[in-house]
């Protein structure tokens, strides 16, 4: 992928904004520290003898297990980020990064998210992923347009009301 061009072929790409990158390192970190504890932790519970009944030692190894996972998982997503803050998105699309307020034709008023990597997502809190049915039916959109989105529940069609950057 060009440097500073999304791809909409692309869109479930790793990309997330400099504040959540600056998250996910500092959970990272703290996450290799504790890795560290927990080293200590088995080798102490390895030296308390038979390790079939040592139900310490076993505890902390699922810990390990499950640690290892979860610092394998954000080096990936770390060494893979893609920043959206300077992307040439058009301004008058929908794409990630942009908040968009549309409303689902005859069913109510309006309703608005910012469109975000999987990573971002907090809908409680207006963060969508761009990986949801209703966010990819709505990438590419413009404004004032209608566009039929197949969701879980059914076929529903949606009208983009704004889109801000």
């Amino acid at each position: 992928m060009e440097s500073g061009i999304i791809d909409f072929d692309h869109m479930a790409d790793n990309y997330m904004n400099r504040e959540t990158y600056q998250k996910l390192t500092v959970e990272l970190e703290g996450m290799q520290v504790r890795k560290h504890d927990l080293s200590r932790q088995i080798g102490v519970a390895a030296a308390h003898g038979d390790l079939r009944e040592n139900g310490e030692y076993h505890a902390a190894k699922e810990e390990q297990q499950k640690l290892l996972r979860r610092i394998g998982e954000l080096e990936g997503r770390l060494k893979t980020a893609q920043f959206t803050e300077g992307l040439d998105i058009p301004k008058d699309k929908v794409y990630i990064g942009a908040t968009v307020t549309f409303e689902r034709v005859g069913d109510g008023g309006p309703t608005t998210y910012q469109l975000v990597g999987p990573s971002e997502a907090d809908p409680g809190n207006g963060k969508l992923s761009v990986e949801t049915p209703l966010a990819r039916g709505l990438l590419g959109r413009g404004l004032a347009e209608e566009v039929v989105i197949q969701l879980p529940a059914g076929p529903a069609t949606f009208k983009i009301i704004s889109i801000t950057r």
